[in-house]
């Protein structure tokens, strides 16, 4: 196994990591009804529900073996589509324009028969191996929801058949349509992990989701070991996936040595807290970081590990980073001296969010910050949307910002 650079040995052995003092971790995780960030992979999921519903109400439930797969022709798929699960031609342009990566006709079909196949409570493990290894090599987005699955490991070892994949996500818990009080909750343990680690595909890797699973150190080991090859790897997302503070620390070891090519990094609803945060502004000053767009909304930050993030980055010029979104974080101090040097620094920073958080502004900060904003000319927008402000502070703010001529300050 290639040697994972610049991750600590004991990743690269695959002992266990060492463990923090940190915080007991609740075992239920709260998933947001709202969507933020980076969206996860296009999937069935990312349909009109009524377009979703028609393909997996489908019932012509058809297997690999009822046509011919070296049959390339876009008319042949395109008929298929139709045939299979009444899909038009626009229908078929909708999952394109949905999709991050292109994909033929006959990619398209034969993800949707997969997850289609996926979706049936009739699926056994055995016609589960089978299928995926005669559409693997096809498929280029793949989701797999691993909701109390009796093989869901059989799933996890079918991975070795997709080849050319280029989109995935793992995810657990992600069906909350049922009583929370009455779901039986489901984790990704080291073991499911392990078995990714020995069968996932990177090479082609663009976009990789673990979602829904509280992860500690040795999970994430694994995990880091399954993404190795992963080396054109552009979108990674953890949301909803409550990081412990050894996995945050292998993660970002991982990317600032080895994933150069990571652009976007979504660490949304992981239970971060300040020790959390000062582990990620350790992370967003090194120089190899590539990252341009980080997610931390809906974690337990404060103003002490927000200011610590928003310090590091204005001190990293070097740094691609132009979007940062600490919406709905426990941001309760006043930040503005941070967030007006940073919007001064000599960064590509164009975008802050902090929706959601109770930030104090008086008016001299109000000031400081309508000039840093005025004299950055590339910098684009600062919001902060639903932060208790005063109806009388709301049209203060919007009378320092219309005098000095700027919208790039979002209040409402």
């Amino acid at each position: 196994m290639e040697d994972l650079v610049g991750v600590p040995a004991f990743v690269r052995s695959g002992e266990n990591s060492p463990r923090c003092n940190s915080a007991h971790l609740i075992n239920e995780l709260i998933f947001s009804s709202a969507s933020t960030g980076v969206e996860g992979p296009t999937h069935l999921n990312t349909f009109s529900d009524p377009l979703r519903e028609k393909i997996l109400a489908s019932s012509v439930v058809s297997s690999p073996d009822s046509f011919d797969l070296t049959e390339d022709s876009e008319g042949f798929w395109v008929e298929k589509a139709e045939e299979l699960f009444g899909m038009t031609n626009d229908d078929l342009a909708h999952f394109g324009r949905l999709s991050r990566i292109p994909k033929s006709a006959k990619q398209t079909v034969l993800e949707l028969i997969f997850h289609q196949m996926l979706s049936s409570s009739s699926l056994t493990p055995e016609n589960l191996i089978s299928t995926a290894e005669q559409l693997g090599p096809y498929i280029r987005e793949l989701r797999l929801e691993l909701n109390g699955c009796s093989f869901s490991d059989c799933q996890l070892e079918a991975l070795r058949f997709f080849t050319e994949l280029q989109v995935l996500t793992i995810a657990t818990n992600s069906d909350l349509s049922e009583d929370p009080e009455t779901i039986e909750w489901v984790f990704l343990e080291q073991k499911s992990a392990k078995i990714i680690a020995e069968n996932l595909n990177s090479a082609n890797l663009r976009e990789v989701a673990f979602e829904g699973s509280p992860i500690d150190g040795p999970l994430m080991t694994e995990l880091l070991k399954g993404l190795q090859d992963a080396k054109d790897l552009e979108i990674l997302s953890f949301k909803h996936s409550s990081l412990h503070e050894d996995a945050l620390s292998l993660l970002v070891f991982f990317l600032g040595g080895y994933c150069r090519n990571l652009r976007v990094l979504d660490l949304s609803d992981c239970e971060l807290d300040d020790e959390a945060g000062f582990i990620v502004s350790e992370a967003l000053f090194r120089h190899e970081m590539q990252i341009s767009e980080i997610n931390l909304s809906q974690n337990l930050f404060s103003s002490l590990s927000c200011a610590k993030i928003l310090e590091r980055i204005s001190h990293n010029s070097s740094s691609p980073l132009k979007k940062i979104d600490f919406s709905s974080n426990m941001i309760e101090g006043a930040i503005v001296s941070q967030l007006a040097h940073l919007i001064n620094s000599e960064t590509r920073v164009e975008e802050i969010v902090l929706d959601g958080n109770e930030i104090k502004l008086s008016e001299s900060s109000l000031k400081k910050l309508a000039n840093a904003i005025s004299a950055n000319k590339s910098f684009k927008k600062l919001s902060m949307r639903f932060s208790g402000l005063s109806r009388d502070q709301k049209i203060e703010a919007e009378n320092f910002f219309v005098e000095a001529n700027e919208k790039k300050f979002v209040l409402i």
